[in-house]
């Protein structure tokens, strides 16, 4: 057995948590990924195995097992010197094909994988025709995270091109070995990790976290219908005038769109909570590391931090970019912690924050080398993510345009729900895009509709009644209609409609005793 294995070693803690939540429920599709794409070009079954057997040679994550020995209890990566992708190949004739394609994906969700006995990357190919050909690339997240995604799709059409056009394996092989010398091994960055001084780190997030007793949640208004899918998604795009005007206010400040987004989820989690001290969970690319070729490497770099956005009464959305931006600077120091470790430091622990956000400035899923695209068609289709979070936010800035996706619990939140959380997400984006001066305190995330509710709808009082009828008239009625509903609150006490009129009739006769006409008036104290 020794001799098919390349190397074994430590898990870094996210990686932990992502083991150990899969022990606990087989079933769960928390960190199943999926991204697919069609080919409108012929596809040659053959080559991409070839394709797909270069991709597993130069990554060696895509060879990795996870396994916990029972004589020691630690989990450990084991990397296999040869691991064979799983490849579905299927031949649909259809007129339904996007039924077909949501069928095969929920299939491959269902499934799942075995973290020790399957490839945890595997790839279904449906050809519906001679020039049109879809792809599903599934892994678990437990491998790599979001930065591989490009490196994945470029090596992969990369050795598949380069096959087409007839170069030979050995001189592929050459330059693939090339390629892996001049960056660091997953191993080497594991090892890095784990010989990190921690309590500098600790200690930093101790300070950060003092003080904070009360999770910054969301809270659903109504239950949802409960359904298997664990989770769905929504999402909305800024128009390019607004996004232009939230880079150059960043330009301006010298702070980034992340900052920008960062702080948008913080006034709302504020508004939300009526709270002016919140904490949600920033996933960072743990890439900022003394390691070579690290930003070229495909593996689990990725963390999850708390970021706590806290403002004072007069703090403008300007100070608030700043001080956030600050404060991230500071924390990418830290972001090597554990999050677990971090938990550990509030009483709150694992319930510090129940949402997190992730910037994704580093990859953009509909470019490819240009060349490529063009000469396999290559168009991209359904993709799917999840996380253990019940809602998380994935911004990023697409054709010149920020769009923000929420993907969420539906069997915690309603669809609904998450619709209205967009439209003020979108208020909030506009109003530091155009008031950057405003305080905080100020911002304002009511929509259109919800303004015309509330100071119309609500506030309509026009009744038609009788109007031959006086107000005494009209009182006595509604006394003898519910004599036994309240009528009249004032601090602590109440009267019904019975007991006022009893009242109201005592002082009318007293006036009357005491001489009091019809059309006088007289002050009461």
């Amino acid at each position: 057995m020794s001799a098919s294995i390349e190397a074994i070693y430590g898990l870094t803690p996210l990686q932990e948590g992502m083991l150990m939540q899969k022990m606990t429920n087989h079933n769960d599709t928390s960190y199943h990924i999926q991204n697919s794409f069609f080919m409108n070009s012929e596809c040659d079954k053959d080559k991409m195995n070839i394709a797909l057997e270069l991709l597993v040679e130069k990554h060696e994550v895509l060879r990795t097992a996870f396994v916990i020995p029972k004589s020691t209890g630690i989990p450990r990566q084991v990397v296999l010197k040869e691991r064979k992708i799983e490849v579905l190949y299927k031949e649909k004739k259809t007129e339904k094909e996007k039924e077909f394609i949501l069928q095969m994906i929920e299939k491959d969700l269902e499934r799942g994988f075995d973290l020790q006995k399957d490839s945890l990357f595997r790839v279904t190919i449906v050809s519906f025709g001679k020039k049109r050909n879809w792809v599903l690339f599934s892994f678990h997240h437990i491998i790599m995270d979001g930065w591989c995604l490009e490196l994945i799709f470029e090596d992969f059409f990369k050795y598949y091109h380069a096959i087409s056009e007839g170069m030979d394996i050995p001189s592929m092989e050459k330059e693939i070995e090339r390629e892996r010398s001049a960056q660091c091994s997953y191993k080497e960055y594991i090892e890095w990790f784990h010989n990190l001084d921690k309590q500098e780190g600790l200690e930093y997030w101790k300070k950060v976290l003092e003080g904070f007793d009360s999770q910054s949640a969301i809270q659903s208004t109504k239950k949802p219908i409960s359904e298997k899918k664990q989770m769905d998604i929504v999402a909305k795009r800024l128009s390019k005038d607004v996004t232009k005007d939230l880079l150059d206010l960043a330009s301006n400040l010298q702070v980034t769109m992340n900052t920008i987004a960062e702080s948008t989820w913080g006034i709302f989690l504020q508004k939300m909570n009526d709270s002016t001290d919140v904490i949600f969970g920033k996933v960072v690319s743990g890439r900022n590391i003394p390691l070579t070729g690290v930003h070229s490497k495909v593996g689990l770099f990725i963390n999850t931090i708390p970021v706590r956005v806290m403002v004072d009464e007069k703090i403008s959305i300007k100070e608030l970019l700043k001080q956030v931006y600050e404060k991230d600077v500071e924390s990418s120091n830290y972001e090597y912690c554990g999050l677990a470790d971090i938990q550990r430091l509030s009483p709150l622990g694992p319930k510090l924050f129940n949402t997190i956000i992730v910037f994704e400035n580093y990859l953009d899923r509909h470019k490819f080398a240009k060349e490529i695209v063009n000469k396999y068609k290559i168009e991209m289709s359904e993709g799917r993510e999840q996380t253990n979070y019940p809602i998380s936010i994935r911004f990023s800035v697409v054709e010149d345009s920020l769009e923000f996706c929420l993907l969420y619990n539906p069997n915690e939140y309603n669809k609904d729900e998450i619709v209205i959380i967009c439209n003020r997400l979108e208020i909030i984006f506009k109003t530091i895009a155009y008031q950057p001066e405003l305080q905080v305190c100020e911002v304002d995330m009511i929509t259109k509709k919800e303004y015309d509710i509330i100071y119309h709808k609500f506030n309509n009082t026009d009744v038609d009644y009788d109007k031959t009828k006086t107000i005494v008239d009209l009182f006595e009625e509604q006394v003898k209609k519910t004599p036994n509903n309240i009528a009249l609150v004032y601090n602590q006490e109440s009267l019904t409609y019975e007991v006022m009129n009893r009242k109201v009739n005592v002082v009318a006769n007293k006036l009357r005793s005491i001489g009091v006409k019809k059309n006088e008036f007289v002050g009461i104290i």
